[in-house]
């Protein structure tokens, strides 16, 4: 596997062959690819849709029953219909939970059932009758393609992105992808839609989230129409700044005193529960007296 360093790059060459493709010279796995969809969108005078699906609720959204879109799942995440599925994480990282099925209850930190521990990890990916993009082409997944990350650094970076390695997430290295594909064929999409990638709250996607606002805004750039859903965080911002700083102090205001009443109401409930403890040591400490008394003063454990 090919090891990603920081020293500068040489530029590789994305043109797509112009003379026909013989018995001995072939095109990498993913290039074949791209130019069989590229040929298909020709063949048929479709536009060039994409939708990028994740866990989130909005994947339900995705076009999955129109077949006149890509849709583009990753990892464990199963849809009705995808055309291209992405794992890009090592393989060991990618059979974690597999891992963990095959231990005890007391030992796995989650109780998966048996049944579906074959459509997770290495096993489930090796079970998708698409194109598995990884880090590498690898044998235990029969349908894997190594994603060209080189080429796409090279590419980017020639390009003056200053974000030619701005990758924090898998759904940036698809946006990206996606991109460069439609560069290499000489047809970039008309439209990419994000389904499922709400990034709404938790830390770790407050780390991944401005990647992927990143390579939407490259989209864009190039004239591909983006769609993203409302319940989506993505591209969202509740307040211009400075513009509407007083409509941002009052919304502050008020998320502060619904989180200070939430306290107040726990801390109250804590001092009830402590209470209710104290209250059930009590009635323990007089059963535990009371047996004491009954076996040892009033010989009732004697069997007559």
């Amino acid at each position: 596997m090919d090891e990603i360093v920081n020293d500068p790059e040489p530029v590789v060459s994305t043109e797509v062959p112009t003379t026909p493709l013989t018995e001995t010279v072939k095109p990498e796995p993913w290039l074949s690819i791209a130019l069989q969809a590229e040929e298909a969108t020709k063949k048929h005078g479709m536009k060039k849709r994409l939708a990028i699906v994740g866990f989130a609720p909005t994947r339900t959204q995705a076009p999955c029953d129109d077949p006149t879109w890509e849709v583009w799942a990753l990892n464990d995440l199963k849809l009705p219909r995808e055309t291209r599925h992405w794992d890009i994480h090592n393989l060991d990282n990618i059979d974690t939970d597999y891992r963990a099925g095959r231990l005890s209850n007391e030992q796995r930190k989650s109780n998966i059932p048996e049944a579906v521990l074959s459509e997770i990890g290495i096993s489930g990916l090796n079970k998708r009758d698409t194109p598995v993009y990884m880090q590498d082409k690898f044998d235990v997944v029969k349908n894997s393609v190594k994603l060209p990350l080189k080429e796409m650094l090279a590419t980017f970076k020639s390009r003056g992105l200053t974000g030619a390695r701005y990758f924090t997430n898998s759904i940036s290295y698809m946006l990206a992808y996606a991109i460069f594909e439609g560069m290499v064929v000489g047809h970039q999409w008309d439209e990419i839609h994000i389904y499922g990638v709400d990034m709404a709250v938790g830390d770790e996607y407050v780390a991944q989230r401005p990647s992927c606002e990143y390579w939407i805004g490259i989209a864009e750039g190039m004239g591909i129409k983006m769609y993203i859903p409302d319940a989506s965080d993505l591209n969202k911002t509740a307040f211009l700044y400075a513009y509407e700083e007083n409509a941002q102090k009052a919304y502050e205001g008020k998320m502060k005193q619904i989180q200070k009443d939430a306290m107040d109401r726990m801390n109250s409930y804590q001092q009830q529960m402590n209470e209710l403890a104290r209250l059930v040591h009590h009635c323990e400490a007089q059963i535990g007296t009371i047996t004491d008394l009954t076996r040892v003063w009033s010989n009732c454990d004697t069997k007559f």
